[in-house]
């Protein structure tokens, strides 16, 4: 555990370092730094009153602007009227110490699980998950607008987005840039990328959380961060880094949009979400070959080349000669003992061949009209014709 006086680790209470209680409060028992920043640690911490574990935001005020306290004040007041299940629930907040060992600290429910910052080195979304999020997350945001007057938060991001665990639903915390929609103030805050054009100079509406959902989205389909994706005017120049239906992408470039007037409202977004799944699937980038055609002659059209013969197969299909170039090779005429072969004894097979290959073109072809016209029966007819051929 840790001193929350001193803030030195120690097995030891009260602390042997400072001499003051190890216990904030006589409470809280600190065990590990959850989180710390610019104005100060958030930690894990043991309500020993309730056997509970939560997060204690301890912030240092010596050294910071009246801005800040302000901001810190305002995320513990705007926390203890909140009341949903995916915002962290509010335990207590306080002040203690004075002058430079003044201290502002808050204290809420502790979310197990991990950032979706966390989450996105882990994994690669699909565009079906990324339009899951987002609609999970729009309706955190239909909550905090929908509060009169509406509640902004202002720093939505990856890091301020818990999967709890179990349930691995989302919840957002770090309410510390949360601002009334009806409050006055010059104040910016926000992170650059996520932080709508507005914010830039101490503005904020609810259509800013929607800037942010949008850009969060781009994030997690690129895979790339924001910095990486702005222009010279700060815009997200996304196009041709993720692979999304085209319903996805124009809800992108509403949401994106520079001028916050222009921005779809909750109810547009929520309908354009559900109706961006219902769409085709994006086409892979990746191009297939079509299937070649088939090598068959159509209807009505000349017949192919010819092609030589395979080998236990039927000859391709004979073509006409070009004009000027001499005439494709003729099928072998071995080919005819193969279609006599019913007509012949099988021992005697090869008799033909070696005759076939003495005779005249013309003589084969009489040969082949006999054999095929009349059959064995005629054979011996056929031999008839082909001595009055070459005696002639």
């Amino acid at each position: 555990m840790y001193c929350a006086a001193c803030g030195k680790k120690t097995p030891d209470d009260p602390c042997p370092y400072c001499g003051s209680s190890v216990m904030l409060r006589g409470r809280w028992r600190f065990e590990e730094v959850a989180g710390s920043g610019t104005f100060g640690t958030t930690w894990r911490a043991l309500d020993t009153q309730t056997g509970f574990t939560v997060a204690v935001k301890e912030c240092r005020v010596a050294g910071l602007s009246d801005k800040v306290v302000q901001l810190a004040q305002r995320e513990a007041a705007v926390l203890a009227q909140l009341d949903h299940p995916a915002i962290p629930r509010f335990v207590e907040a306080f002040e203690q110490g004075s002058g430079r060992s003044r201290r502002l600290y808050l204290v809420t429910e502790f979310i197990h699980g991990l950032t979706l910052e966390q989450e996105r080195e882990r994994r690669r979304y699909t565009e079906d998950d990324v339009l899951d999020l987002a609609e999970e997350l729009l309706g955190i945001l239909r909550y905090l607008h929908g509060l009169s007057p509406p509640v902004v938060h202002r720093d939505i991001k990856p890091s301020n987005l818990i999967r709890r665990a179990p349930g691995n639903r989302l919840v957002l915390i770090d309410f510390g840039a949360v601002r009334d929609a009806l409050t006055e103030g010059s104040t910016t805050v926000g992170t650059f990328g996520y932080m709508a054009p507005e914010q830039g100079v101490g503005g904020g509406s609810p259509a800013s959380d929607l800037y942010a959902l949008g850009a969060l989205m781009v994030v997690c389909l690129t895979r790339e961060e924001p910095k990486k994706l702005a222009n010279r005017r700060g815009q997200l120049e996304w196009h041709g880094k993720a692979n999304v239906r085209a319903r996805t992408a124009r809800l992108l470039d509403g949401l994106l949009e520079a001028d916050p007037d222009k921005r779809p409202d909750h109810a547009h977004v929520r309908a354009e979400l559900r109706a961006a799944r219902k769409e085709p699937a994006a086409l892979s980038q990746t191009v297939t070959a079509a299937a070649p055609e088939s090598s068959a002659p159509r209807r009505g059209a000349p017949p192919g080349p010819v092609g030589p013969a395979k080998r236990g197969g039927p000859p391709g299909p004979v073509g006409k000669a070009k004009r000027g170039a001499p005439p494709g090779p003729v099928a072998e005429p071995v080919l005819v003992a193969e279609h006599a072969g019913p007509f012949l004894p099988s021992d005697n097979a090869a008799a033909p061949l070696t005759l076939q290959s003495q005779l005249p073109t013309t003589s084969r072809t009489v040969i082949l009209v006999v054999v095929a016209a009349a059959g064995l029966p005629l054979l011996i007819s056929g031999i008839i014709i082909l001595a009055v051929v070459l005696a002639g």
